[in-house]
């Protein structure tokens, strides 16, 4: 096996994917990509009083939660600000309406967004790019399918960094999931 210089020492010693490959006839082992990863998700609060587990999702446009949860909150919600939300499929879907703010809260963190509310979600709240943004959001990943996000306050500067931990895949998805049961 080829030892990589770049890769931490701890990096070494755990189990990576290896993949066996033939050049020439010369057997080699290198690191490779896994097919698919699963999405990666952080525990947040919501206006200082609802925990949530929220999926890391910064290829999506909009933040979203669902309807269950915007009802615990109590929060208003503008009606006639509704989106149609494009699927991976191709399907569409509407949204509720938007809530012009809610707070995420992680830590000392506190981000404060606009939330469209869907009906219909296998999960409870998507973080997508405006909350990434908005946490200048830095995400590092490590062989051992882990990763951390570091995710700063743009009001106070006050940083932090936390865990992630992996979503499991929904049960009528085979490895890899599609993902259209996400939104």
């Amino acid at each position: 096996m080829k030892r990589l210089p770049a890769l931490p020492v701890e990096a070494h010693s755990k189990a990576a994917h290896h993949v066996t490959t033939f050049l020439m006839d010369k057997h080699h082992k290198h690191f490779s990509a896994e097919l698919a990863l699963p999405l990666r998700m952080i525990e947040v609060t919501l206006d200082h009083m609802v925990i949530v587990t929220g999926i890391i999702d910064s290829g999506c446009q909009v933040i979203i939660i669902h309807k269950v949860i915007w009802e615990r909150l109590g929060t208003p919600m503008k009606h006639e600000q509704v989106m149609s939300m494009e699927l991976a499929n191709g399907q569409s879907n509407a949204t509720m309406g938007m809530i012009p703010s809610i707070c995420f809260s992680i830590g000392e963190v506190s981000l404060h967004c606009q939330v469209q509310v869907i009906k219909e979600a296998p999960s409870k709240c998507l973080l997508c790019l405006p909350f990434t943004c908005l946490a200048s959001t830095k995400c590092q990943e490590f062989l051992d399918r882990s990763a951390h996000l570091l995710l700063t306050d743009p009001n106070t500067g006050a940083s932090i960094t936390v865990p992630t931990h992996a979503k499991q895949s929904c049960g009528d998805c085979p490895p890899p999931c599609n993902h259209q049961g996400d939104f």
